[in-house]
């Protein structure tokens, strides 16, 4: 989020679902934290770290050229313990109750999405006669990311009905309902719209300082005019984004550091390094001068 007006600062996670209005930011912090849950959950199950849980068996299907077996991540289990954990099981149906439990399921949803089946082949002279396969959870960063898109699309409730119809298809899951009888047609049209974080409010303008959020405005915010493979659209943007949008002015700034250098492997086995002074030029928003 480091190109974003609003970074997903740490202290927006210390307290959760406090009555804070429910803005598109609010709706990432729920799900990325249920998402956390999930993982860490999950993951710490797989590794024997805690009681009561460990390896899953993989799932029903196989084919007769694979099976499962090894340790694969019960990501299953790992989604209900941090439903309760979380609290979403509560039976609240106010507008803010409902957006909190349904961006919990999405956040939880999207580390069970990330699990992907890996494979180990087995034969004589190096032939893949069959295969024994397992089922392991992508790094967070990949979950991260996912939400993340998540976020720039989130959809903004505008009444309680319309917001249950969103939520609708969650709690049909929440209860692990697959089984419970609901009309087809309406499951279709939730789904589609369950996969998308959802919220109430508008956000406050990040552009400006804000108290109430305790929000500090984009003046000192660095800015990037990196162009070229592997700079993503957002940090080409970052300067329009955070200065110009905000009638800032982008500052160039010029300064001299010590980096190392004419680094060398000698024998053995060390890498020496000389210390060049170099010049930097980073860019920031700041105020624009009055004439």
């Amino acid at each position: 989020m480091r190109w974003h007006r609003w970074t997903c600062p740490k202290g927006d996670f210390v307290t959760l679902h406090d009555g804070r209005a429910a803005t598109r930011e609010s709706s990432f912090v729920d799900a990325i934290t249920a998402a956390g849950v999930t993982f860490a959950i999950t993951k710490s199950c797989s590794q024997g770290l805690l009681e009561g849980c460990s390896c899953s068996e993989g799932g029903s299907r196989a084919d007769h050229d694979w099976k499962w077996r090894g340790c694969s991540d019960d990501v299953d289990f790992g989604s209900r313990a941090a439903e309760h954990f979380l609290g979403t099981l509560e039976e609240a149906q106010d507008a803010q109750a409902l957006v909190s439990r349904h961006n919990d399921y999405i956040g939880r949803m999207a580390v069970e999405q990330s699990a992907r089946r890996l494979c180990k082949c087995h034969g004589v002279s190096g032939a893949c006669t069959t295969k024994t396969c397992w089922r392991q959870l992508q790094p967070f960063t990949t979950v991260a990311e996912a939400l993340e898109r998540k976020y720039r699309r989130a959809v903004k409730i505008k009444d309680t009905n319309a917001l249950l119809e969103h939520t609708s298809i969650t709690r049909v899951q929440t209860l692990r309902g697959r089984a419970l009888h609901r009309d087809k047609a309406q499951q279709r049209g939730s789904l589609a719209q369950s996969r998308r974080l959802v919220y109430l409010n508008d956000s406050p303008d990040f552009c400006h300082t804000n108290s109430t959020v305790s929000w500090p405005s984009t003046v000192g915010r660095r800015c990037s005019r990196k162009k070229g493979e592997g700079v993503t659209a957002a940090e080409r943007r970052s300067c329009k984004t955070l200065c110009r949008d905000c009638s800032l002015s982008v500052n160039r700034n010029v300064s001299k550091v010590v980096a190392p250098c004419h680094c060398r492997f000698q024998w053995c086995c060390e890498v020496k390094c000389d210390n060049c002074l170099k010049r930097k030029v980073t860019f920031s928003c700041s105020e624009r001068r009055s004439q």
